[in-house]
């Protein structure tokens, strides 16, 4: 059901609905029946409703991408960059 509505693949899917449960705090079971039963015109409770648009909404909404100028940089420490490397006397920096 939800492939066809959102559009997304089965894994896709099985993410979506995986989250949507865990944000209505019920078993993924009870939430795709809650899905079918909205397909088939019956009321669905505002807490799963809410959290299926939100975990559809999460997963279509693309990532940022991520800025060449920020996050955290791992380097070495200065004293391990001036460090000799093994089976070299010169230093790895000048």
């Amino acid at each position: 059901m939800l492939m066809a509505t959102t559009p997304a693949t089965a894994r896709e899917a099985e993410r979506i609905l995986s989250a949507a449960a865990v944000g209505a705090g019920l078993p993924e079971t009870a939430l795709a029946a809650a899905v079918l039963d909205a397909s088939r015109g019956k009321p669905v409770p505002a807490r799963p409703e809410r959290a299926l648009r939100q975990a559809v909404h999460t997963a279509r909404t693309p990532d940022p991408a991520p800025s060449s100028a920020s996050g955290p940089y791992l380097l070495p420490l200065r004293e391990d960059a001036e460090k000799p490397s093994a089976g070299s006397s010169r230093p790895a920096c000048a």
